[in-house]
């Protein structure tokens, strides 16, 4: 679903060929190291990540999260674990992040993890 997903933006051209098999590249890692993941989540962030990455590919900048934001993102105690995921996936990335994109998809990730938290403590 979401590799269809992901597929369908890059037929609309919303997303390059090169963002899309980067795309499909990071949907198998987070299915391989996340495989509980909840898809609402990943699906969040993997458009996210799509047009994210499309908008570094065409030079465009968004501005980072407010700087108690961040801050609260990097006290979380899933942090190093979304920076070590994220940095793996920026492995294989054809753009390189700007440090404002970086904190929303690292958000992102912390989100991920922390619901799973959530659910596992609740079983």
């Amino acid at each position: 679903m979401l590799k269809m997903r992901i597929q369908l933006l890059q037929d609309k051209e919303i997303i390059s060929k090169e963002v899309s098999e980067f795309m499909m590249r990071v949907i198998e890692k987070m299915e391989k190291e996340l495989p509980n993941a909840p898809f609402d989540h990943v699906e969040r962030f993997t458009t996210h990540m799509a047009m994210a990455a499309e908008r570094v590919r065409k030079g465009e900048t968004v501005e980072g999260l407010d700087p108690d934001e961040w801050s609260q993102v990097e006290t979380c105690s899933e942090s190093l674990q979304s920076k070590k995921l994220f940095d793996e996936m920026m492995a294989f990335s054809p753009v390189c992040f700007p440090e404002s994109e970086q904190q929303y998809l690292i958000m992102h990730i912390c989100n991920i993890l922390a619901e799973m938290e959530t659910n596992a403590t609740r079983c």
